[in-house]
């Protein structure tokens, strides 16, 4: 299984939204809903990376460690 990460405006992109509404609302969503990912990673602020069923996949910056989060990057579309 391939992990694309992208940017912001890629991911914002996806979701029909402003690259400032993904950044100051849905990534922080996506982070307050993973508290035992983030933990695992040793991160505040993890990447965002995408399989090919558009699952969401969070990592250390090196990407070292990438865990998946069972919910999709659309689960996150209003």
């Amino acid at each position: 299984m391939e992990i694309r990460f992208y940017d912001e405006t890629h991911l914002a992109n996806l979701l029909g939204v402003d690259r400032r509404i993904f950044h100051r609302t849905i990534k922080p969503q996506i982070i307050k809903d993973f508290p035992e990912i983030l933990m695992k990673l040793h991160v505040d602020n993890p990447d965002i990376g995408l399989d090919e069923n558009n699952v969401i996949h969070l990592a250390d910056h090196s990407h070292t460690k990438i865990l998946p989060t069972q919910l999709t990057i659309f689960d996150y579309q209003n």
